[in-house]
């Protein structure tokens, strides 16, 4: 499915949404500042992605993050984000609306479940079609792409990695995708990579904005794979050529930043090594 499909395929879902729920109005918040209502359809390690009332599906997708916000029900009590799902109807206030893909909140410090619900089903279905085409690479944003080079003398071979948490900015417009950490994702999106003990791995970018300029990895051990809290990871040392030695039974997550003028960003992708 091509971005211009999904993006079809969200806005008549987002439609579908909002034609079937019926909401009492924004209750009115600070002076100056902007009152919305939207239903939920992700909830992640980070915040949520809901799409507001009146929306056109993926053009006006919105993620609120859970640092520094107050989430409360509809009689005030505070709301851990355990307590959220997908099709809880929510009002936010902020000052502003950011103009990246997809959107984010300036100036929002409370959000509050109204106690409404709606079915999100399309809407979820549409995105997901849209972070696996983000995640695999095959998007019309210009964004690099990764793959894993390996030779330990006898063999050859190439892996792509799925991407996690990424934002990218292309001639003023910009998009963001955001996942969980890498030891918190399934097996059927951690790529695995076959290696012998300290095998040298190779990481190669592509795409019109070259090399990065800046890349960092880190280790972990396989056996902290769905751990609630991610503890730190042991630093990789790369050579000039973005090698290192790589280590079987670990997790490794890369970020990479491109600085450039008119498009860049900082993208990341998370894989597994096994023996």
């Amino acid at each position: 499915m091509d971005m211009a499909k999904i993006r079809e395929f969200l806005a008549a879902a987002a439609g579908a949404v909002w034609t079937a729920l019926t909401l009492g109005g924004c209750t009115a918040g600070a002076e100056g500042q902007l009152c919305e209502t939207g239903v939920i359809f992700e909830v992640t390690g980070t915040g949520v992605y809901l799409a507001p009332e009146g929306s056109d599906g993926v053009d006006g997708a919105t993620f609120i993050g859970f640092e520094g916000k107050a989430w409360r029900d509809e009689e005030g009590k505070s709301v851990l984000p355990d307590a959220l799902s997908p099709g809880q109807v929510v009002e936010y206030r902020c000052d502003s609306v950011l103009e990246t893909w997809p959107s984010t909140l300036s100036g929002c410090v409370e959000v509050t479940l109204t106690g409404e619900t709606a079915d999100v089903s399309e809407l979820i279905a549409a995105w997901n079609a849209a972070q696996a085409e983000l995640a695999g690479g095959s998007d019309s944003y210009g964004m690099p792409s990764l793959q894993l080079l390996q030779a330990n003398g006898k063999t050859a071979g190439a892996t792509s990695p799925l991407r996690g948490s990424s934002s990218w900015t292309r001639e003023g417009a910009s998009v963001m995708q955001d996942s969980d950490h890498p030891l918190r994702w399934e097996d059927a999106h951690l790529a695995a990579v076959s290696l012998s003990d300290g095998e040298m791995l190779t990481l190669s970018f592509s795409g019109a904005e070259g090399d990065p300029d800046a890349v960092r990895v880190t280790r972990w051990d396989a056996g902290e794979r769905g751990c609630k809290s991610v503890p730190d990871g042991e630093a990789v040392a790369l050579t000039d050529g973005f090698s290192f030695r790589a280590e079987p039974d670990s997790v490794y997550e890369v970020i990479a930043q491109w600085d450039g003028e008119d498009t860049g960003g900082r993208l990341s992708w998370g894989f597994r090594t096994v023996e």
